[in-house]
Protein backbone atom coordinates (compact mmCIF):
# COMPACT_ATOMS: atom_id res chain seq x y z
CA UNK A 1 0.00 0.00 0.00
CA UNK A 2 2.84 2.15 1.05
CA UNK A 3 4.45 1.73 -2.55
CA UNK A 4 1.18 2.57 -4.68
CA UNK A 5 0.20 5.62 -2.85
CA UNK A 6 4.15 6.67 -3.30
CA UNK A 7 3.89 6.19 -7.56
CA UNK A 8 0.34 7.97 -6.78
CA UNK A 9 2.45 10.78 -5.17
CA UNK A 10 4.55 10.96 -7.56
CA UNK A 11 2.55 10.41 -10.44
CA UNK A 12 0.17 13.35 -9.41
CA UNK A 13 3.13 15.96 -8.57
CA UNK A 14 4.97 15.34 -12.07
CA UNK A 15 1.85 15.91 -13.68
CA UNK A 16 1.17 19.46 -11.82
CA UNK A 17 4.70 20.06 -12.62
CA UNK A 18 4.08 19.62 -16.44
CA UNK A 19 0.58 21.65 -16.62
CA UNK A 20 3.12 24.35 -14.75
CA UNK A 21 5.00 24.09 -17.20
CA UNK A 22 2.22 24.19 -20.18
CA UNK A 23 0.48 27.23 -18.40
CA UNK A 24 4.15 29.41 -18.68
CA UNK A 25 5.08 28.19 -22.14
CA UNK A 26 4.36 31.67 -24.53
CA UNK A 27 6.08 30.02 -27.73
CA UNK A 28 7.79 27.10 -29.13
CA UNK A 29 11.03 25.77 -28.67
CA UNK A 30 10.94 24.80 -32.37
CA UNK A 31 8.61 24.33 -35.13
CA UNK A 32 7.47 20.41 -35.57
CA UNK A 33 5.32 21.16 -31.78
CA UNK A 34 3.56 24.35 -34.02
CA UNK A 35 2.95 21.76 -36.98
CA UNK A 36 1.29 19.37 -34.61
CA UNK A 37 -1.10 22.39 -32.95
CA UNK A 38 -2.17 23.59 -36.80
CA UNK A 39 -2.73 20.30 -38.19
CA UNK A 40 -5.35 19.34 -35.29
CA UNK A 41 -6.64 22.67 -35.70
CA UNK A 42 -7.43 21.81 -39.70
CA UNK A 43 -8.85 18.26 -38.44
CA UNK A 44 -11.39 20.63 -36.27
CA UNK A 45 -11.81 23.13 -38.50
CA UNK A 46 -11.66 22.11 -41.96
CA UNK A 47 -9.09 23.13 -44.24
CA UNK A 48 -7.07 26.48 -44.25
CA UNK A 49 -5.64 26.60 -47.83
CA UNK A 50 -4.90 30.13 -47.87
CA UNK A 51 -3.55 30.37 -43.91
CA UNK A 52 -2.20 26.35 -43.51
CA UNK A 53 -1.04 24.24 -46.64
CA UNK A 54 -1.97 20.51 -46.32
CA UNK A 55 1.58 19.01 -45.45
CA UNK A 56 1.99 15.58 -46.79
CA UNK A 57 4.62 13.90 -44.53
CA UNK A 58 2.81 13.73 -41.10
CA UNK A 59 1.27 10.43 -40.04
CA UNK A 60 -2.31 10.48 -38.74
CA UNK A 61 -2.35 9.89 -35.03
CA UNK A 62 -1.15 12.44 -33.26
CA UNK A 63 -3.20 15.33 -35.60
CA UNK A 64 -6.24 13.12 -34.64
CA UNK A 65 -5.16 12.82 -30.70
CA UNK A 66 -4.62 16.82 -30.17
CA UNK A 67 -8.13 17.16 -32.27
CA UNK A 68 -9.73 15.56 -29.88
CA UNK A 69 -8.10 17.78 -26.95
CA UNK A 70 -8.66 20.90 -29.22
CA UNK A 71 -12.15 19.94 -30.18
CA UNK A 72 -13.49 19.53 -26.49
CA UNK A 73 -11.73 22.35 -24.53
CA UNK A 74 -10.18 24.64 -27.14
CA UNK A 75 -7.22 26.12 -26.08
CA UNK A 76 -3.17 25.63 -26.85
CA UNK A 77 -3.41 24.95 -22.81
CA UNK A 78 -5.26 21.82 -23.42
CA UNK A 79 -3.43 20.54 -26.50
CA UNK A 80 -0.19 20.52 -24.21
CA UNK A 81 -1.85 19.01 -21.63
CA UNK A 82 -2.59 15.74 -23.70
CA UNK A 83 0.58 15.35 -24.14
CA UNK A 84 1.64 15.68 -20.11
CA UNK A 85 -0.79 13.23 -19.88
CA UNK A 86 0.89 10.99 -22.12
CA UNK A 87 4.13 11.54 -20.49
CA UNK A 88 2.66 10.39 -16.81
CA UNK A 89 1.62 7.74 -18.35
CA UNK A 90 4.75 6.98 -19.41
CA UNK A 91 6.17 6.69 -16.19
CA UNK A 92 3.12 5.01 -14.87
CA UNK A 93 4.10 2.30 -17.46
CA UNK A 94 7.81 2.31 -17.09
CA UNK A 95 7.08 1.55 -13.05
CA UNK A 96 5.08 -1.75 -14.28
CA UNK A 97 7.69 -2.82 -16.81
CA UNK A 98 10.54 -2.54 -14.36
CA UNK A 99 8.28 -4.10 -11.34
CA UNK A 100 7.60 -6.68 -13.37
CA UNK A 101 11.26 -7.58 -14.79
CA UNK A 102 13.31 -6.73 -11.71
CA UNK A 103 11.10 -6.29 -8.65
CA UNK A 104 8.57 -2.84 -7.45
CA UNK A 105 10.95 -0.93 -5.52
CA UNK A 106 12.91 -1.04 -8.69
CA UNK A 107 9.98 0.18 -10.61
CA UNK A 108 9.48 3.26 -7.70
CA UNK A 109 13.09 4.26 -8.48
CA UNK A 110 12.45 4.26 -12.26
CA UNK A 111 9.80 6.12 -12.33
CA UNK A 112 11.15 8.41 -9.85
CA UNK A 113 14.24 8.76 -12.33
CA UNK A 114 12.11 9.68 -14.91
CA UNK A 115 9.46 11.86 -13.65
CA UNK A 116 12.38 14.20 -12.47
CA UNK A 117 14.30 14.01 -15.50
CA UNK A 118 14.08 17.42 -16.84
CA UNK A 119 14.02 16.22 -20.94
CA UNK A 120 11.19 14.32 -20.35
CA UNK A 121 9.46 16.39 -18.35
CA UNK A 122 9.83 19.92 -20.63
CA UNK A 123 9.35 17.77 -23.71
CA UNK A 124 6.09 16.87 -21.76
CA UNK A 125 4.98 20.27 -21.68
CA UNK A 126 4.75 20.95 -25.18
CA UNK A 127 2.94 19.46 -28.27
CA UNK A 128 6.07 16.81 -29.33
CA UNK A 129 4.87 13.70 -30.88
CA UNK A 130 7.57 12.12 -29.23
CA UNK A 131 6.44 11.94 -26.22
CA UNK A 132 2.97 10.03 -27.43
CA UNK A 133 5.18 8.03 -29.57
CA UNK A 134 7.07 6.54 -26.36
CA UNK A 135 3.94 5.68 -24.37
CA UNK A 136 2.48 3.53 -27.21
CA UNK A 137 6.57 1.77 -27.49
CA UNK A 138 6.50 1.38 -23.31
CA UNK A 139 2.81 -0.26 -23.92
CA UNK A 140 3.93 -2.46 -26.43
CA UNK A 141 7.17 -3.93 -24.18
CA UNK A 142 4.66 -4.27 -20.75
CA UNK A 143 2.44 -6.29 -23.37
CA UNK A 144 5.43 -8.33 -24.30
CA UNK A 145 6.31 -8.72 -21.09
CA UNK A 146 3.23 -10.78 -20.10
CA UNK A 147 4.09 -13.82 -21.90
CA UNK A 148 1.34 -15.92 -20.61
CA UNK A 149 -1.36 -14.05 -22.02
CA UNK A 150 -1.63 -14.55 -26.18
CA UNK A 151 -4.20 -11.60 -26.39
CA UNK A 152 -1.24 -9.35 -25.29
CA UNK A 153 0.82 -10.00 -28.44
CA UNK A 154 -1.73 -8.78 -30.64
CA UNK A 155 -1.93 -6.02 -28.01
CA UNK A 156 1.80 -5.35 -28.51
CA UNK A 157 1.32 -5.19 -32.55
CA UNK A 158 -1.10 -2.97 -32.14
CA UNK A 159 1.02 -0.19 -29.82
CA UNK A 160 4.09 -0.77 -31.79
CA UNK A 161 1.55 0.43 -34.74
CA UNK A 162 0.40 3.14 -33.10
CA UNK A 163 3.71 4.62 -32.56
CA UNK A 164 4.52 4.56 -35.98
CA UNK A 165 1.36 6.39 -37.12
CA UNK A 166 2.31 9.11 -34.52
CA UNK A 167 5.84 9.24 -35.76
CA UNK A 168 6.98 7.70 -38.44
CA UNK A 169 10.69 7.93 -37.13
CA UNK A 170 9.59 5.36 -34.60
CA UNK A 171 10.20 2.38 -36.94
CA UNK A 172 13.36 2.37 -35.89
CA UNK A 173 12.00 0.38 -33.28
CA UNK A 174 10.68 -2.33 -35.63
CA UNK A 175 14.66 -3.46 -35.98
CA UNK A 176 15.31 -4.66 -32.14
CA UNK A 177 11.85 -5.91 -31.67
CA UNK A 178 11.77 -8.26 -34.68
CA UNK A 179 15.09 -9.69 -33.00
CA UNK A 180 13.08 -9.84 -29.67
CA UNK A 181 9.85 -11.41 -31.33
CA UNK A 182 12.53 -14.08 -33.69
CA UNK A 183 14.37 -15.10 -30.08
CA UNK A 184 12.12 -15.48 -27.82
CA UNK A 185 8.73 -16.10 -28.75
CA UNK A 186 6.82 -18.91 -31.10
CA UNK A 187 5.02 -18.86 -34.38
CA UNK A 188 1.66 -18.28 -33.56
CA UNK A 189 3.05 -15.46 -31.03
CA UNK A 190 4.66 -13.75 -33.57
CA UNK A 191 1.73 -14.19 -36.33
CA UNK A 192 -0.49 -12.75 -33.48
CA UNK A 193 1.99 -9.42 -32.88
CA UNK A 194 2.31 -9.10 -36.86
CA UNK A 195 -1.61 -8.91 -37.57
CA UNK A 196 -1.89 -6.33 -34.74
CA UNK A 197 0.72 -4.59 -36.37
CA UNK A 198 0.06 -4.58 -40.26
CA UNK A 199 -3.68 -3.89 -38.91
CA UNK A 200 -2.77 -0.34 -37.46
CA UNK A 201 -0.17 0.06 -40.53
CA UNK A 202 -2.67 -0.55 -43.17
CA UNK A 203 -4.73 2.37 -41.30
CA UNK A 204 -2.24 5.04 -42.24
CA UNK A 205 -1.78 3.33 -45.79
CA UNK A 206 -5.47 3.70 -47.07
CA UNK A 207 -5.46 6.96 -45.67
CA UNK A 208 -2.80 7.90 -47.92
CA UNK A 209 -4.29 6.34 -50.59
CA UNK A 210 -7.63 8.24 -49.81
CA UNK A 211 -6.14 11.25 -49.30
CA UNK A 212 -2.78 11.44 -52.06
CA UNK A 213 -3.61 9.10 -54.38
CA UNK A 214 -0.79 6.81 -53.44
CA UNK A 215 0.23 4.14 -50.56
CA UNK A 216 2.56 5.32 -48.16
CA UNK A 217 2.27 8.51 -49.62
CA UNK A 218 3.06 10.67 -45.81
CA UNK A 219 5.69 8.57 -45.35
CA UNK A 220 7.75 8.67 -48.78
CA UNK A 221 7.21 12.68 -48.07
CA UNK A 222 9.26 11.71 -44.63
CA UNK A 223 11.76 10.34 -46.29
CA UNK A 224 12.24 12.56 -49.06
CA UNK A 225 12.40 15.93 -46.28
CA UNK A 226 15.26 16.94 -44.99
CA UNK A 227 16.67 16.25 -41.63
CA UNK A 228 13.94 13.74 -41.16
CA UNK A 229 15.55 11.74 -38.96
CA UNK A 230 14.72 8.81 -41.11
CA UNK A 231 17.40 10.12 -43.74
CA UNK A 232 20.16 8.44 -41.59
CA UNK A 233 23.37 7.48 -43.08
CA UNK A 234 25.00 9.83 -45.96
CA UNK A 235 26.60 6.77 -47.84
CA UNK A 236 28.68 8.68 -50.45
CA UNK A 237 28.91 11.80 -49.21
CA UNK A 238 32.29 13.89 -48.69
CA UNK A 239 31.86 14.23 -45.15
CA UNK A 240 32.36 10.72 -43.45
CA UNK A 241 29.16 8.97 -42.31
CA UNK A 242 30.55 9.34 -38.58
CA UNK A 243 30.98 12.82 -38.51
CA UNK A 244 28.21 13.30 -40.73
CA UNK A 245 26.26 16.78 -40.21
CA UNK A 246 28.90 17.75 -37.70
CA UNK A 247 27.70 15.42 -34.90
CA UNK A 248 30.26 12.29 -34.65
CA UNK A 249 28.39 8.79 -33.89
CA UNK A 250 29.33 9.28 -30.10
CA UNK A 251 27.47 12.74 -29.80
CA UNK A 252 24.93 11.31 -27.34
CA UNK A 253 27.26 10.10 -25.38
CA UNK A 254 28.82 13.76 -25.20
CA UNK A 255 26.05 14.92 -23.95
CA UNK A 256 24.65 12.52 -21.84
CA UNK A 257 24.31 14.48 -18.99
CA UNK A 258 21.40 16.51 -21.20
CA UNK A 259 18.89 13.20 -20.91
CA UNK A 260 20.90 10.89 -17.99
CA UNK A 261 20.92 14.04 -16.07
CA UNK A 262 22.33 12.96 -12.45
CA UNK A 263 22.15 9.04 -13.31
CA UNK A 264 25.01 9.59 -15.85
CA UNK A 265 26.34 7.06 -17.95
CA UNK A 266 28.10 4.94 -15.35
CA UNK A 267 25.11 4.09 -13.58
CA UNK A 268 23.41 3.36 -16.90
CA UNK A 269 26.30 1.24 -17.62
CA UNK A 270 26.22 -0.38 -13.88
CA UNK A 271 22.51 -0.85 -14.45
CA UNK A 272 22.58 -2.56 -17.94
CA UNK A 273 25.48 -4.67 -16.27
CA UNK A 274 23.53 -5.69 -13.47
CA UNK A 275 20.11 -6.36 -14.98
CA UNK A 276 22.38 -8.94 -17.57
CA UNK A 277 23.71 -10.48 -14.72
CA UNK A 278 20.92 -10.74 -12.22
CA UNK A 279 17.68 -10.66 -14.80
CA UNK A 280 16.55 -13.91 -16.86
CA UNK A 281 17.77 -13.98 -20.34
CA UNK A 282 14.08 -12.25 -21.35
CA UNK A 283 13.96 -10.07 -19.53
CA UNK A 284 17.63 -9.16 -20.88
CA UNK A 285 16.18 -9.01 -24.41
CA UNK A 286 13.14 -7.32 -23.83
CA UNK A 287 15.52 -4.73 -21.86
CA UNK A 288 18.36 -4.52 -23.10
CA UNK A 289 17.69 -5.14 -27.25
CA UNK A 290 15.90 -1.94 -27.79
CA UNK A 291 17.68 -0.08 -25.70
CA UNK A 292 21.75 -0.83 -27.03
CA UNK A 293 20.21 -1.16 -30.45
CA UNK A 294 17.80 1.79 -30.99
CA UNK A 295 20.74 3.64 -29.54
CA UNK A 296 23.42 2.34 -31.89
CA UNK A 297 20.38 3.89 -34.92
CA UNK A 298 19.77 6.72 -33.82
CA UNK A 299 23.85 7.31 -33.52
CA UNK A 300 24.73 6.22 -37.03
CA UNK A 301 21.69 9.19 -37.88
CA UNK A 302 23.42 11.90 -39.63
CA UNK A 303 21.04 14.33 -38.00
CA UNK A 304 21.02 14.22 -34.62
CA UNK A 305 18.68 16.28 -31.70
CA UNK A 306 18.16 15.44 -28.20
CA UNK A 307 14.26 14.49 -28.38
CA UNK A 308 15.06 11.33 -30.50
CA UNK A 309 16.54 9.89 -27.19
CA UNK A 310 12.71 10.62 -25.45
CA UNK A 311 12.17 7.13 -26.99
CA UNK A 312 14.94 5.31 -25.02
CA UNK A 313 14.89 7.63 -21.63
CA UNK A 314 12.14 5.38 -19.86
CA UNK A 315 14.48 2.26 -20.62
CA UNK A 316 17.70 4.03 -19.41
CA UNK A 317 15.81 5.32 -16.22
CA UNK A 318 14.87 1.48 -15.26
CA UNK A 319 18.75 0.80 -15.81
CA UNK A 320 19.84 3.52 -13.50
CA UNK A 321 17.29 2.71 -10.67
CA UNK A 322 18.79 -1.03 -10.75
CA UNK A 323 22.26 0.79 -10.27
CA UNK A 324 20.18 2.33 -6.85
CA UNK A 325 18.39 -0.13 -5.80
CA UNK A 326 20.91 -2.62 -5.47
CA UNK A 327 22.93 0.09 -3.77
CA UNK A 328 20.15 0.94 -1.13
CA UNK A 329 18.81 -3.04 -1.14
CA UNK A 330 20.44 -3.70 2.61
CA UNK A 331 18.79 -0.90 3.84
CA UNK A 332 15.46 -1.29 2.43
CA UNK A 333 13.98 0.49 -0.73
CA UNK A 334 12.38 3.99 1.46
CA UNK A 335 16.09 5.59 1.85
CA UNK A 336 17.01 4.97 -1.77
CA UNK A 337 13.56 6.19 -3.37
CA UNK A 338 13.92 9.83 -1.21
CA UNK A 339 17.44 10.02 -2.34
CA UNK A 340 16.34 9.50 -5.78
CA UNK A 341 14.32 12.19 -5.54
CA UNK A 342 15.98 14.55 -3.89
CA UNK A 343 18.79 14.33 -6.39
CA UNK A 344 16.02 14.95 -8.94
CA UNK A 345 14.47 17.73 -7.74
CA UNK A 346 17.74 20.02 -8.50
CA UNK A 347 17.47 19.21 -12.38
CA UNK A 348 13.73 18.99 -12.53
CA UNK A 349 14.07 22.85 -10.73
CA UNK A 350 16.27 23.54 -13.30
CA UNK A 351 14.43 22.28 -15.98
CA UNK A 352 11.39 24.63 -14.82
CA UNK A 353 13.50 27.77 -14.36
CA UNK A 354 14.60 27.49 -18.22
CA UNK A 355 11.53 26.44 -19.39
CA UNK A 356 9.69 29.72 -17.73
CA UNK A 357 12.99 32.14 -18.44
CA UNK A 358 14.46 31.32 -21.88
CA UNK A 359 11.93 28.36 -23.78
CA UNK A 360 8.75 30.60 -23.35
CA UNK A 361 10.72 33.21 -25.34
CA UNK A 362 10.52 31.12 -28.87
CA UNK A 363 8.80 31.85 -31.65
CA UNK A 364 6.82 33.90 -29.96
CA UNK A 365 7.39 37.54 -31.75
CA UNK A 366 4.70 36.27 -34.61
CA UNK A 367 2.42 35.65 -31.58
CA UNK A 368 2.65 38.57 -30.57
CA UNK A 369 2.23 40.61 -33.32
CA UNK A 370 -1.10 39.25 -34.40
CA UNK A 371 -2.25 40.02 -30.96
CA UNK A 372 -0.98 43.82 -31.32
CA UNK A 373 -2.86 43.58 -34.68
CA UNK A 374 -6.22 41.73 -33.40
CA UNK A 375 -6.48 44.90 -31.00
CA UNK A 376 -5.25 47.64 -33.19
CA UNK A 377 -6.52 46.69 -36.20
CA UNK A 378 -9.47 44.24 -36.34
CA UNK A 379 -10.15 42.29 -39.76
CA UNK A 380 -7.31 43.11 -40.92
CA UNK A 381 -5.64 41.16 -44.00
CA UNK A 382 -2.41 39.63 -42.58
CA UNK A 383 0.22 38.00 -45.07
CA UNK A 384 2.58 36.01 -42.92
CA UNK A 385 4.50 32.83 -43.47
CA UNK A 386 3.04 29.40 -41.59
CA UNK A 387 5.89 27.75 -40.16
CA UNK A 388 5.95 28.85 -36.55
CA UNK A 389 2.42 30.66 -36.63
CA UNK A 390 0.12 28.65 -34.11
CA UNK A 391 -3.71 28.68 -35.70
CA UNK A 392 -4.67 27.52 -32.14
CA UNK A 393 -3.95 30.96 -30.52
CA UNK A 394 -5.09 32.99 -33.31
CA UNK A 395 -8.70 34.53 -32.32
CA UNK A 396 -9.79 35.05 -35.62
CA UNK A 397 -10.09 38.83 -35.36
CA UNK A 398 -7.50 38.99 -38.57
CA UNK A 399 -7.59 37.18 -41.73
CA UNK A 400 -3.89 35.41 -42.53
CA UNK A 401 -2.49 34.59 -45.81
CA UNK A 402 0.31 32.02 -46.06
CA UNK A 403 3.38 33.74 -47.13
CA UNK A 404 5.32 31.27 -48.98
CA UNK A 405 8.22 33.24 -49.91
CA UNK A 406 10.21 30.63 -51.67
CA UNK A 407 6.85 30.89 -54.34
CA UNK A 408 8.34 34.17 -56.56
CA UNK A 409 5.24 33.62 -58.52
CA UNK A 410 2.90 33.78 -56.21
CA UNK A 411 4.10 36.77 -53.97
CA UNK A 412 2.66 39.67 -56.11
CA UNK A 413 -0.56 38.67 -56.33
CA UNK A 414 -0.62 38.09 -52.58
CA UNK A 415 1.05 40.95 -51.09
CA UNK A 416 -1.45 43.24 -53.54
CA UNK A 417 -4.46 41.14 -50.86
CA UNK A 418 -2.73 42.01 -47.88
CA UNK A 419 -3.29 45.12 -45.68
CA UNK A 420 -0.25 43.85 -43.47
CA UNK A 421 2.91 41.95 -44.01
CA UNK A 422 4.73 40.11 -41.03
CA UNK A 423 8.03 38.02 -41.37
CA UNK A 424 11.16 37.29 -39.42
CA UNK A 425 14.33 39.29 -40.41
CA UNK A 426 15.68 35.58 -40.76
CA UNK A 427 12.92 34.73 -43.27
CA UNK A 428 13.62 38.43 -44.89
CA UNK A 429 17.41 37.90 -45.63
CA UNK A 430 16.98 34.57 -46.98
CA UNK A 431 14.29 35.80 -49.47
CA UNK A 432 13.94 38.74 -52.75
CA UNK A 433 11.10 39.72 -50.54
CA UNK A 434 12.17 42.96 -49.83
CA UNK A 435 12.18 44.74 -53.03
CA UNK A 436 8.20 43.92 -53.59
CA UNK A 437 7.26 45.06 -49.97
CA UNK A 438 9.09 48.22 -50.91
CA UNK A 439 6.76 49.52 -53.47
CA UNK A 440 3.51 49.44 -51.58
CA UNK A 441 4.35 48.62 -47.64
CA UNK A 442 6.37 50.24 -45.01
CA UNK A 443 8.07 49.03 -41.78
CA UNK A 444 5.35 49.85 -39.01
CA UNK A 445 6.86 47.73 -35.39
CA UNK A 446 9.10 45.43 -34.70
CA UNK A 447 8.37 41.95 -32.22
CA UNK A 448 11.87 40.37 -30.73
CA UNK A 449 11.44 37.18 -29.47
CA UNK A 450 14.65 34.71 -28.28
CA UNK A 451 15.22 33.40 -31.50
CA UNK A 452 14.27 35.61 -34.04
CA UNK A 453 12.79 39.45 -34.99
CA UNK A 454 9.19 39.48 -36.32
CA UNK A 455 9.07 42.84 -38.70
CA UNK A 456 5.71 44.31 -39.31
CA UNK A 457 4.92 46.34 -42.47
CA UNK A 458 1.71 48.24 -43.47
CA UNK A 459 0.68 49.61 -46.36
CA UNK A 460 1.94 53.49 -47.63
CA UNK A 461 -1.11 55.79 -46.41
Amino acid sequence: MRQRLLLFAMLLSGLAVMALQADLCRGFTMGDPVEYANEAWVVVHGPQPETWPIRAKRPILMPMILAGSLHLFGSLFWLRLTVSLFGIATVWLTYLLAARLIDEDAGLLAAAILVTNPLWSSMSSQTFSEVPSTFFIMLCLVLLSDVRRPRSLFGAGCALGASILVRYQSIVMLVPISVLLLWQFKRRQVVAFSIGLLMLLAIQAFHDLAVQGQFWGSFRATLAADHSGLVGIHFGSAIPWWRADHSPWWHYFRVSHHWLTYAGPFALALGGWTVWRRGSRFSNALLLLPFVLTLGIMSAYAHKELRYLVVITPMAAIFCAATLHIAGARKGWLPSVALTILLGSLPLWGSYQILRQDRQRFYTGQADALRYLEQAHPGAVVATPSWSLCLPESRGKVQLLDLRLNEVSRLGPLLRRADFVLASDRDLRRSNVEKLLGARFTEVKRFPSRNETYLLFGVRR
